[in-house]
């Protein structure tokens, strides 16, 4: 009968070290991604920032151009003026909603991370109170 014991007892050790190896890469990967995230943001915001005054700065130089150098007598209207003005509130709004998207991902991320760590805490508990109570058995 001991020997049926003993052969569940190390089946059991086996998976368990299997479970938390697994655990490890588990957490291994999601910090890798996570890391991955905020390089990705970075490298958005700095490429949405650049393309967007790049644009904005082609715009008004065109607009200025063809508007205000032609030699029509119209009076600058306001309308006319409007892009000119919310280019730079556009831009704001676009880095803000590019900034909250990976916000998102990256505390969607960081909660994944959270609990794998917490649940490799218990395993590790797990297998402390195990090894107590097999060292009380013999």
């Amino acid at each position: 009968m001991g020997g049926v014991v003993s052969s569940f007892r190390r089946k059991s050790e086996d998976n368990y070290e299997k479970i938390l190896s697994e655990l490890d890469e588990n957490i291994r990967q999601a910090e890798i991604r996570l890391r991955e995230i905020r390089i990705r943001e970075r490298n958005a915001v700095i490429i949405l920032i650049v393309y967007s005054l790049i644009a904005y700065a082609t715009y008004v130089i065109g607009y200025w151009y063809f508007v205000y150098m032609s030699n029509e007598e119209e009076g600058w209207d306001l309308l006319k003026l409007a892009p000119v003005f919310t280019g730079p509130f556009l831009i704001v709004i676009g880095y803000k909603f590019e900034t909250l998207w990976f916000r998102r991902k990256e505390t969607n991320e960081q909660t994944q991370l959270e609990q794998l760590k917490a649940k490799q805490k218990l395993k590790d508990k797990m297998d402390y109170d195990q090894e107590e109570i097999f060292d009380l058995i013999k």
